[in-house]
Formats: C-alpha cells, structure tokens, sequence
C-alpha cells in the first residue's frame, strides 16, 4: 500500500477495496515472512498439488475475486 502496510488476504477483493496492489497468490507449499526486514515469500516444501474446490468459486468467494487468475464471476458461470 501507499502507506507502507502489508496485506495479505483470501481474497483480492479486500484488495481492492482498499485501494492497495495485488502482488501475487501464495501457493500451496509458501508462507509468508513480514518483519522489520521487509516481506518474503519462502517455502517449506516443493511436493505440493494444488486443488480448488468449486465450494470456493460457487459458495465461499465473492463475484468480484479472483482465485487462480480467474475471475469468481466467469468461473461460475462456466460451472453451471
């Protein structure tokens, strides 16, 4: 954010109601680190898969997000 403050959420949309950047996704395997050094993305392991159910796109996300570089809105419709 413009302020300097870190945010990290399920969702793009909290994203962009504050006005703040998407960076990336954190992938299966990734935490994040924020301390007085900055912020990094490490991983504790490579042997990962990484599956979304539709509960996430149908039931739990809103229209507006994207999950896996797809917008919820045009994931849903291609579900039904």
């Amino acid at each position: 954010m413009k302020t300097g403050a870190y945010i990290i959420a399920s969702e793009t949309c909290a994203i962009d109601v504050l006005g703040a950047e998407f960076v990336r996704d954190i992938h299966a395997g990734e935490y994040v680190v924020i301390n007085d050094d900055g912020i990094r993305v490490e991983s504790y392991t490579r042997h990962t898969t990484t599956a979304i159910s539709a509960m996430e796109y149908i039931y739990f996300a809103r229209p507006d997000s994207t999950i896996a570089g797809k917008k919820c809105t045009c994931s849903k419709k291609a579900i039904w």
